[in-house]
């Protein structure tokens, strides 16, 4: 019997839900002109397994994407002239996200992210930083990016 509690606590320590994300090094920018001028795409890979407590433990994969809309490529940009949304081409409410501190900043043909979030679940905690910030390659396209995600 306590051998096959202990296979079982093992099982449990060894296989246990996790999800670990990455942002891809390079940053897509293309033209958009539905109010801002351009649609800023961050692609990352998500890794990951499901609940033990739900009794499955399947592994899964997937890419993802974050957006910004922005009206220039040059310089620092603050919240107020940035729109940031996990919904591409969803730039109202709900979808775009309030309550953002930081910047992103355009140099040569970089992007640095230095973004917070409001901590909505401890308020008085310290904000919350961005998942992807960091400084990454840009790719400029002049074209309107393909529909990624249509919700």
């Amino acid at each position: 019997m306590r051998l096959i509690i202990t296979i079982f606590i093992c099982l449990c320590l060894t296989s246990s839900c996790y999800i670990n994300s990455k942002a891809y090094n390079e940053i897509n920018v293309y033209k958009y002109s539905n109010g801002y001028k351009y649609e800023v795409s961050i692609k990352y890979h998500t890794k990951g397994r499901e609940n033990i407590h739900n009794f499955n433990l399947k592994k899964y994969e997937y890419d993802g994407y974050d957006w910004f809309y922005v009206n220039t490529i040059n310089g620092r940009l603050y919240p107020d002239s940035l729109l940031f949304t996990q919904f591409q081409r969803r730039t109202d409410s709900p979808w775009a996200v309030k309550n953002i501190k930081g910047y992103i900043e355009f140099v040569n043909d970089s992007l640095i992210i230095d973004l917070h979030f409001y901590n909505q679940e401890n308020p008085k905690e310290k904000d919350l930083p961005y998942e992807f910030n960091g400084k990454y390659k840009v790719k400029i396209n002049n074209n309107i990016a393909p529909l990624i995600n249509d919700f």
